[in-house]
């Protein structure tokens, strides 16, 4: 993205380039949702300070630091723990929820400097307001910022915690057929894969409906933890349009529920919208 005078350019995956006045309405996944009846969540416990320009998203609701209510303790970079966030959120939006939702949750116990864990509480009616966390031992290893040098036992570990919590997460928590997506931002630090690493991340989905999974194997993924798509991959940033073309009717969609319109797409293209949950069927790329 650059701006340019009074207009902001993006390059989209084609290539193509456009150029809209700053301060306009882009179109991002959240307006897309919005449109289609759903209730459209942002979940950041990280952001610890005030976002005026997070409303440029357009989600109904943000659910930043403060808004968790917690009280336990800090985990390294992380203000609480991953399993508290989720724990939280489905107390305060899904259980009761009377609309489709669409929840962005972006998770942190797995960031930097890994030095303080949290421990994972099998009984997720104990988390409360997270005091519980006091009274429980933290993961701990012997790791200083910025020196990840000795970082990479910290980070597998930060990696395997996550994935129990979120697998436990869906097997509890989450009983229809949505669809979840699972992806990192970025690779570790280049101090724990080495210089020679390959940047690309995983991408997982997840769902009880095996049609949903089907969009996602038409573009290479694979069934597993461990993806099996060969090199080159497609750009993080290709992701979002993949998605919506996938799920279109003129796309060749999957026959899922209510028609919305999506202006990042040819206009009066009609993406249809998937259904809610999660669970079951994963794959990667």
């Amino acid at each position: 993205m650059a701006s340019k005078n009074d207009k902001i350019q993006i390059k989209f995956p084609d290539g193509s380039v456009k150029s809209y006045p700053k301060g306009t309405n882009a179109e991002t996944i959240a307006r897309i949702f919005n449109r289609a009846g759903y209730r459209t969540v942002s979940a950041m416990p990280a952001n610890e300070l005030p976002w005026p320009e997070g409303k440029f998203f357009g989600y109904q609701k943000h659910h930043f630091a403060w808004d968790f209510e917690y009280n336990g303790p800090k985990f390294g970079w992380s203000p609480m723990a991953d399993q508290y966030v989720l724990h939280h959120i489905y107390r305060k939006e899904i259980a009761a929820h009377t609309q489709p939702l669409f929840i962005e949750f972006v998770l942190i116990s797995s960031h930097a400097p890994f030095n303080r864990q949290p421990p994972y509480l099998e009984d997720w009616s104990e988390i409360g307001d997270g005091r519980i966390y006091h009274h429980r031992e933290a993961v701990t290893f012997p790791v200083f910022w910025p020196d990840l040098t000795n970082a990479s036992q910290a980070y597998v570990s930060s990696i395997i915690y996550e994935m129990k919590v979120l697998k436990n997460f869906i097997e509890q928590f989450i009983g229809d057929d949505a669809l979840m997506i699972i992806m990192g931002d970025h690779q570790p630090n280049v101090q724990i894969t080495g210089p020679d690493t390959s940047w690309s991340v995983p991408v997982h989905v997840i769902s009880r409906n095996k049609s949903f999974l089907e969009p996602f194997k038409s573009k290479g993924y694979t069934p597993g933890l461990i993806p099996g798509q060969p090199r080159p991959h497609p750009g993080m940033e290709s992701f979002l349009f993949d998605f919506l073309k996938s799920f279109s009717a003129s796309g060749g969609g999957t026959g899922l529920t209510a028609k919305i319109r999506n202006r990042n797409l040819d206009s009066g293209q009609d993406i249809m919208r998937p259904g809610a949950a999660v669970e079951e069927h994963v794959e990667g790329r």
